[in-house]
């Protein structure tokens, strides 16, 4: 077990394969934030905060249907939801839902960039962005 930087560079704990079994029902997407590694549990339409410190899950939030997708900073986390046509907004703090936006038909993946989502459409064969209030920030 070495050490592991994530793509912004930030150094990682090592992973020790026998601690990464997390009891989620049918995890899709996977984020991480400085609150913990976020998880879209497509079957049950939930979202789960694992502590990676502890392995276990501290936090399980109702989002949309069939969870596909999901994007997460400290200012929000990101969710696309397939079967809903939705992203949900989750404020990391509080593992509250912030928003509801709809978007294109079959949402699958997201990414947030300057201020800006990013989302796949799968149903509608569309890529769209949103940007100022759809992040939950009021406008930029």
């Amino acid at each position: 077990m070495g050490t592991r930087s994530s793509p912004s560079g930030t150094s990682l704990p090592p992973i020790d394969d026998r601690s990464v079994r997390w009891s989620v029902p049918v995890p899709t997407a996977i984020a991480t934030t400085s609150r913990g590694v976020w998880v879209t549990n497509s079957l049950d339409g939930t979202v789960s905060r694992i502590d990676p410190g502890t392995n276990r899950v501290v936090a399980r939030i109702r989002v949309g249907g069939c969870p596909m997708g999901v994007t997460a900073s400290s200012d929000g986390v990101w969710v696309t939801n397939y079967s809903s046509d939705t992203v949900t907004v989750i404020d990391p703090g509080s593992d509250r839902v912030m928003t509801t936006l709809r978007t294109g038909r079959g949402p699958i993946g997201i990414a947030e960039d300057a201020g800006r989502l990013w989302i796949t459409n799968d149903l509608d064969a569309m890529l769209t962005r949103e940007g100022g209030a759809a992040l939950g920030r009021g406008g930029r």
